[in-house]
Order: C-alpha cells, then sequence, then structure tokens
C-alpha cells in the first residue's frame, strides 16, 4: 500500500505541473503585455514632455497630417544643415518623441 500511495504522489504532483504549466504561461504574457503598456505610456509621456520643452518653441504639434513624415524625423534631427536645430536629442529620446507624435496622428 506504501508503493501504491508514493506511485499516486509522484504522479499526481507531474501531472499537477503539467496542468499549472498553462497558467503561469498566461500570467507571464499578461505580465509582458502590462510591462510594455507601462513602456509606453512612459515613452509617450517624455515624449510630450521632449516636444513641450523643445520643439513647440517653433513648432505645433497640429495640423495633422504633419509636414514632415513621422518616419523621416529621426533623420531631419541629425541633420546638421538645419541650423535652427540647436540641440542634441538622444536616440532614446528621439524614438520617444516619433512615439508621441505618432499617438497625436492617431488622435487627430
Amino acid at each position: 500500500m506504501r508503493i501504491s500511495h508514493w506511485v499516486f504522489l509522484k504522479y499526481g504532483a507531474i501531472l499537477t505541473s503539467l496542468l499549472a504549466l498553462p497558467i503561469s504561461v498566461l500570467t507571464l504574457d499578461e505580465a509582458a503585455a502590462e510591462t510594455s503598456k507601462k513602456e509606453a505610456s512612459g515613452s509617450l509621456a517624455r515624449g510630450q514632455a521632449i516636444f513641450t520643452d523643445t520643439c513647440s518653441h517653433c513648432h505645433s504639434a497640429k495640423p495633422i497630417p504633419f509636414k514632415t513624415s513621422l518616419d523621416r524625423v529621426p533623420q531631419r534631427l541629425h541633420d546638421p544643415r538645419i541650423l535652427t536645430h540647436q540641440f542634441q536629442l538622444s536616440d532614446t529620446q528621439i524614438e520617444d518623441l516619433v512615439n508621441y507624435l505618432k499617438e497625436l496622428a492617431k488622435q487627430g
């Protein structure tokens, strides 16, 4: 009787682990999605701050659509021939700014 009890416990634990695996995967996916949402929200907030502090003195966030394609904004900000851009933004700051501008384009 002891052996059959041990076998039941051993295989019962394996079965329980296998059944719990899909639940833990869903939990990890949900956690990753939540982290992604927080990062996107942070990126939008940083992009808005950059626009307000740096860009809004000369540029309006409207009218939509923007004169410059949003895909070309990083190139334009790195272009040394644009003398009025007397500031330096990191690649991460530019990415945050573009994310913010894309969000504005969706709303407009």
